[in-house]
Parts: structure tokens; C-alpha cells; sequence
């Protein structure tokens, strides 16, 4: 059964029903948060806030190399009688979908180490209802539980999380700085001249609140404006149009002087953010960890970073994107001018403006019920159990109207299992602004919230199954089955109607298949 939860500090999972067409039956939705009503003629208990996570051990992905960075392994199946707790930090980013948009429309695989499942997934709409309006969380949850079209037997758990939109007006006052990539390696037509394009876009997304200086840097740094009122767009335009390329790539000086000049223009309550736009090919000055390390303290200052990544090659993906999770900001890959449109554009309020900070979920499984289970994706993304309620270990940012999604896959337990009977909680931490302390909240699943057959699976979880199987046939996956592209292409052809996205997917993925080692 299809859940939606908009999450309050007294919750019932079971509520009054009300229409709301996310491509399936009826949803259930809170419309009462304080009354616990019953779900299909079982009493359900209501969520509540809770004391913190129970202490626990988790056997956290370790690289399998010696570089810390861009080497992970992928999550395995585990035994819910030896571990019960899924943790894991949201992750919004969606940059290794479009990096690998760009390699098919190249008539080329992408590097499976290159394929994030979870990013592929959190590209595409699902339509999650926006939390209401009274709601004293900036998030709307929503589960969905059905049996899984990739295994005899196994059942897969949809986790949504979306974040409540804030208008262009009601946002915090920008202090942006443009840290800009100059360097040799971006004179490609698919670099430098597209940033100079996506910068004009997110210039025209700002208002006269806002200010914006430019960083540029190559074998040297420079500040090549000031931090400047977009109320002056003509000299902000003019410095971002007398761009050229050249030298070597000092990221290191560039990301120093960039947040020097943040710190000099930083607005209390405002949003500080520094717009890192490159190939990634960082190859003068610090690299590596120690200048993952030096974004990171930036951060604990209340500056965080967003990085545009350009190009189809040379590029350093792994990196940009472990660099922007520790500047607690998001990573996209901007492969051509609409993506950066509606990354910089439509979307902009979500790049720059965080609601929910530091947010980690844990899903309690019951063993009775559940025998195994793994977390699909979020490879980088797992946490200790104990880090759970532990609130200086750092995790993903929610922004203003962004969304997330979960997938959980289980194996049952053997034997008849009661419509009560409780299958896990699910349990969210999260910070709000200002707020150094999280707020954990929780919901009971029950068996009864699971649908019973494939046929009942809603078509935008069929969407978001067929694409972590797309991208786990990219990744070659322990977990994927042999290349079953035309299972995938089947799943999600019924959301592509109307959806350019999804239609695209589906040349996509037939492009996959035609390009597949035979």
C-alpha cells in the first residue's frame, strides 16, 4: 500500500484517506496528524519523536584500494538477525545520470565504476506530494512497499522524502561566489564555453538581494570581480563573456581565494555559497583528500559549495562529487544548456537553499519478518548505526523543493506473517536552520503496508525500479540478473508518456542495449 506521511512530531502512520494521483491507487496522507485511525481495518500505532537510535555495529564499505576517494564497494545483502539497522545519509546529487546521458549520446558505455544507482534514481520526478503547509517539518514521507519485479520472492521498500518549495522571493538574500575553471583542459567546446552559458542562466535566476563575485583560476588564481550587487548584471555579464582558457590547474589557489571572498561578503542568515564550476582536473597545488579537507572546514563557517561539472572527458567525477559532500553543498554534471537551465534555473532555489541539514535515515528491520535485506545504492553513503543519533557525524543536505528516494530490497522471513505484524521503522534525523541539535522521527511499516502483487505496484515505483536496475546493469552489479534491458524498458514505458525525461531514458536504455558486448 502506498504511504504518505507529511511528518509531525506526533505521527499515526494510519490516517484518512484522500485522492492524490501518483500515477497508482489512492494514497493515504496526514491529514490529522495526532489521530491514529485505522489503515484498511488494522489499528496502527502513531509515530512519535524518539529518544535515539540504539547502539549498534554496522560493517561499513571500505575502499578496496589504496586512493580513500571514488573507491567504494558496493552494498551486499545482510542478515537482519546479525544486523537489523539500515542506515545511510540522503544524497540528492544526480550528476552520474547525466555523465552517462552523455556517454550513450556518445555511442559509448560508461565506466560502471562511474555509476552511482542512487543518482541515476533521484534524477527523475516521482510527483511525492509537497508537505503541508501547518506541517512543522520542511519534508513530506512517503512509503511504498510491493513485491520486486528483479527477484523471485523479494520485496523492495520505497522511501520518498520531499522537501517543501520555497519561492525565489521568500529565499534568503545570495552571497554567491563563482569559482571558475579557466585552465587548458577547459578550451573543449562542451566546457568552458557551456559554463560561461550556465553561469548566464544562474545569473538570471538572482535578483537584486543577491551579490556575486568571480574567482577564475588556472596556473594562478584571480579575482576577477569583486563581490558585485546583481542589480549591475551588465559588469557581472561582462566579466563571465571575457572568459578564456589556459594554463594549468591550481584548484587548490582558486578554492582559497574563492572563499576568502565569501568570508568578506558573508550575510548572516543568508545564503554563502561558492559555485565551483570545472572539468575536475585538479593538478597544481593540494589534491586529493587534504583539499577535500580544506573544503570541509569552509564549511563548518557556514559556506558550502555546489559543483558543476564539465565535459566529457578528462574529468575527475568521483572526486568532484566527494569534494561537494564534504563542502555540504550538491554535485551536477552539466552536459548541455538545458541541464543547466534546470539545474540553475527552474531548480535553482533547491540548489542554493538548504531546509533540512545533516539528514541520515535508519530503517529498523524486524527479523521475525524480515531474513535480508540490502540498501540499493548510497554505496558512499552508509553510516554506522551508532553515528545514527550522533549529531557531529556529518551526513547529506535536503534543499527547498528537492526530493529524495530510498530503495530497500528484502528477502522475508519463511512462514505465515499477521497484516500487524510490524515488517521495520523507518526513522529520519535531520537540522533544521539554526539548529545544531536533530529532530528524529519515526514510522511503523506493516505487513499490511505492502502490496500484494506485482500488478499493484504503482507506476512511479515501477519508474524507480527500472532505474536502479538500469543502472546496476551499467555498474555490473553482484545484484543485476545478466543485461535485462527490455524488463527495465518495460517497467517504465507506461510513466514515459508525457514525461520528456523518462522518454529520453527509454532511448537511453535502448541505446545501452544496442552498444552491449554481445
Amino acid at each position: 500500500m502506498r504511504l504518505v506521511r507529511t511528518l509531525m512530531p506526533v505521527l499515526a502512520l494510519a490516517l484518512p484517506a484522500c485522492d492524490l494521483d501518483l500515477g497508482g491507487p489512492p494514497l493515504h496522507t496526514s491529514l490529522n496528524p495526532n489521530a491514529g485511525s485505522p489503515l484498511d481495518g488494522v489499528s496502527v500505532p502513531p509515530a512519535t519523536p524518539s529518544d535515539g537510535a540504539p547502539d549498534g555495529e554496522k560493517g561499513v564499505p571500505v575502499s578496496d584500494a589504496t586512493d580513500p576517494i571514488g573507491t567504494y564497494v558496493e552494498n551486499d545483502w545482510v542478515e537482519a538477525s546479525e544486523d537489523s539497522e539500515a542506515t545511510f545519509s540522503v544524497d540528492v546529487d544526480h550528476a552520474s545520470y547525466t555523465r552517462t546521458r552523455g556517454e550513450l549520446l556518445a555511442s559509448a558505455l560508461p565506466l560502471p565504476g562511474d555509476v552511482r544507482v542512487e543518482e541515476f534514481v533521484n534524477y527523475f520526478d516521482y510527483g511525492y506530494p509537497a508537505p503541508d503547509a501547518g506541517s512543522p517539518d520542511p519534508f513530506s514521507v512517503f512509503f511504498e512497499g510491493a513485491p520486486s519485479p528483479f527477484g523471485e520472492g523479494l520485496h523492495m521498500l520505497r522511501l520518498g522524502i520531499q522537501g517543501g518549495a520555497v519561492g525565489v522571493k521568500d529565499r534568503p538574500a545570495a552571497n554567491l561566489v563563482f569559482l571558475l575553471d579557466v585552465s587548458g583542459s577547459m578550451g573543449q567546446s562542451d566546457k568552458l564555453p557551456l559554463l560561461q552559458e550556465s553561469m548566464l542562466v544562474l545569473l538570471g535566476s538572482l535578483d537584486e538581494r543577491d551579490t556575486v563575485g568571480i574567482v577564475t583560476y588556472a596556473g594562478i588564481e584571480r579575482v576577477a570581480l569583486s563581490p558585485t550587487p546583481v542589480a549591475d548584471r551588465a559588469t557581472i555579464e561582462a566579466a563571465i563573456r571575457g572568459l578564456t582558457s589556459g594554463g594549468s590547474t591550481n584548484g587548490e589557489g582558486g578554492i582559497r581565494a574563492a572563499y576568502d571572498l565569501a568570508r568578506g561578503a558573508f550575510v548572516a542568515d543568508g545564503i554563502n555559497r561558492v559555485i565551483l564550476a570545472t572539468d575536475g582536473d585538479f593538478n597544481v597545488g593540494l589534491t586529493d583528500e587534504p583539499l577535500v579537507q580544506l573544503v570541509e572546514k569552509f564549511a563548518d563557517e557556514g559556506i558550502t559549495l555546489t559543483g558543476l561539472l564539465f565535459g566529457r572527458e578528462g574529468v575527475d567525477d568521483a572526486f568532484m562529487e566527494e569534494l561537494t559532500n564534504r563542502g555540504d553543498g550538491n554535485y551536477y554534471h552539466i552536459d548541455r544548456l538545458d541541464e543547466a537551465v534546470r539545474v540553475l534555473s527552474t531548480d535553482v532555489v533547491g540548489t542554493l537553499m538548504v531546509v533540512a541539514r545533516d539528514m541520515k535515515v535508519q530503517v529498523h528491520l524486524n527479523p521475525k519478518v524480515v531474513q535480508a535485506y540490502r540498501i540499493v545504492g548510497y554505496d558512499n553513503r552508509v553510516i554506522a548505526d551508532e553515528d545514527f543519533a550522533n549529531d557531529f557525524v556529518d551526513a547529506g543536505d535536503l534543499g527547498a523543493g528537492d526530493s529524495v528516494t530510498g530503495l530497500l530490497e528484502m528477502r522475508l522471513a519463511d512462514g505465515e506473517h499477521a497484516p500487524t505484524d510490524l515488517v521495520a521503522e523507518v526513522r529520519i534525523r535531520y537540522k533544521s536552520a539554526g539548529n545544531m541539535e536533530s529532530k528524529e522521527l519515526k514510522w511503523p511499516m506493516l505487513v499490511s503496508d505492502i502490496r500484494d502483487g506485482a500488478s499493484e505496484i504503482s507506476n512511479s515505483m515501477r519508474l524507480a525500479l527500472g532505474v536502479a536496475e538500469f543502472a546496476e546493469i551499467l555498474r555490473h552489479s553482484r545484484h543485476s540478473d545478466g543485461a535485462r534491458f527490455q524488463e527495465v524498458i518495460d517497467l517504465i514505458s507506461d510513466f514515459a508518456e508525457g514525461d520528456g525525461d523518462v522518454d529520453e531514458l527509454v532511448r537511453l536504455v535502448q541505446r545501452a542495449q544496442a552498444l552491449w558486448p554481445r
